[in-house]
């Protein structure tokens, strides 16, 4: 409860209280002294229980269901997705993963297998009398896992970041809404962030494919440009073995 990041803090510290009380005041002590959570980044959709509920009760009646879903800009507010309009969804599961809960269903008149964010959504979902659509046949659920869906260290460095604005929503998902943010160009914003410069953290901003770009600090960013070029290195001296091979 302490540290899951999809309770807020509000509800996470009524349930402890609730705990508590429940437990007798020698038992309570204990355990107000006995938990110890990291200072989580914790999201602030109120509604999380209520959604949840919507899309469990939905499962569980074979409905589809209709809600708003939305991302947040470059000015950290929230947007709402595919236009403003409703999503129309047949959830099927609801899976925890990450620090979050998503719903994985069909949607696109049951051409499309996606997954959504529980958290992202607006408010409870309505569900719809429409009976849901079945996964795909050859749809393997478990394999889907597995292959669609996580830093270490102790050593913090404030490490300055050229972000496209459309990874604002990745950016706040690893470093919460509070991470400072500023203006950069028409197309970029710059974030300063607290991390262990270390090979998850660079794998981390290589993902974006050059979304996300190191600015400083000069030595963080040299031992990035270092891995990179080593990870170059060795995929070259790969084609040359391959090459070699053929020959």
């Amino acid at each position: 409860m302490e540290s899951s990041k999809f309770i807020t803090k509000k509800k996470s510290e009524e349930l402890v209280a609730k705990l508590s009380k429940m437990a007798g005041w020698n038992q309570a002590e204990n355990l107000r002294r006995n938990i110890a959570a990291e200072d989580r980044i914790k999201y602030d959709n109120e509604s999380i229980y209520l959604i949840i509920d919507g899309i469990n009760e939905a499962i569980n009646a074979g409905k589809q269901i209709s809600f708003l879903y939305f991302k947040y800009d470059v000015r950290k507010e929230p947007k709402l997705r595919n236009d403003g309009k409703p999503w129309i969804f047949s959830p099927h599961k609801l899976v925890w993963n990450g620090d979050f809960y998503y719903m994985v269903g069909v949607f696109d008149n049951g051409k499309r297998v996606g997954t959504f964010r529980v958290d992202r959504i607006m408010r409870r979902p309505d569900i719809l009398e429409t009976d849901a659509l079945p996964f795909p046949a050859d749809f393997d659920f478990d394999k889907y896992l597995q292959t669609s869906f996580r830093m270490y260290g102790t050593k913090f460095t404030t490490v300055d970041l050229i972000c496209k604005n459309d990874v604002m929503d990745a950016i706040l998902d690893k470093f919460g809404k509070d991470v400072t943010t500023y203006a950069y160009d028409m197309e970029n914003f710059r974030a300063e962030v607290d991390v262990v410069p270390s090979s998850v953290f660079y794998s981390w901003v290589f993902g974006f494919g050059g979304d996300v770009v190191i600015n400083g600090p000069a030595n963080v960013k040299e031992e990035y440009k270092q891995l990179v070029q080593k990870v170059s290195e060795k995929l070259g001296l790969l084609d040359t073995q391959v090459e070699g091979a053929k020959s």
